[in-house]
């Protein structure tokens, strides 16, 4: 039998920059908790991350979501105060839940926010599994912390995202990182030639994703 989980009760009014809407989602059961880190122009409804969300609410997950006002993302001067004030809301997420099965999404812009909280000392269960959503592989800095992120985050890059550099991507699996390459796939991992393939890509990810969580 899972063990019970207390209710995540974030206040979100103590994170600059954190959209009003963001909230956490019960499940039944609440096996475990899954925390959603949307990038800066894609909210946690964007395809991806709503899919990942309620298929971690089907199998008794709850689900922290996450969006950011659009003047923090948008002013290069409120982004470090963004990024530190979200990193202590990764932080308590990580103390409510961590007698649970941890997940972490983050989403393009998203992974620099945890990146900044794994630097600031974000401790996370041996269960926890880390999914980065279009890394932005070409900016130097948000490389070189890419690379210090847990074993067990899987990387999930679209092969013709232009913030993805070939060289980079293969430095991540030399690492050892499992990288899940999307075909054709651009920054938001869409085809753009296809919706059909965009869906079956979105698909395939998510039955191989399906027994890891």
């Amino acid at each position: 039998m899972p063990t019970p989980m207390k209710k995540i009760l974030l206040d979100f009014s103590r994170y600059d920059g954190v959209d009003p809407h963001s909230e956490t989602l019960s499940s039944k059961e609440e096996r475990g908790a899954l925390l959603v880190l949307s990038g800066g122009g894609y909210r946690y409804d964007r395809p991806w991350l709503y899919y990942l969300t309620n298929l971690h609410l089907e199998v008794g997950h709850a689900a922290t979501c996450i969006g950011y006002k659009p003047d923090f993302v948008s002013e290069p001067r409120k982004r470090p105060v963004l990024r530190r004030s979200v990193s202590r809301l990764c932080t308590d997420w990580a103390q409510q839940t961590r007698e649970q099965k941890q997940t972490i999404a983050a989403y393009s812009f998203g992974n620099n926010i945890l990146a900044e909280a794994l630097f600031m000392g974000l401790k996370l269960n041996q269960e926890s599994l880390i999914i980065s959503f279009s890394p932005q592989l070409h900016l130097d800095e948000e490389f070189q912390r890419l690379r210090k992120f847990p074993e067990s985050t899987v990387f999930v890059i679209g092969e013709a995202d232009s913030c993805a550099p070939r060289d980079r991507v293969d430095a991540l699996r030399e690492d050892g990182f499992r990288i899940w390459m999307v075909p054709n796939g651009d920054h938001g991992l869409d085809d753009p030639h296809s919706v059909r393939r965009s869906i079956e890509n979105m698909r395939s990810f998510f039955d191989w994703l399906r027994p890891l969580i």
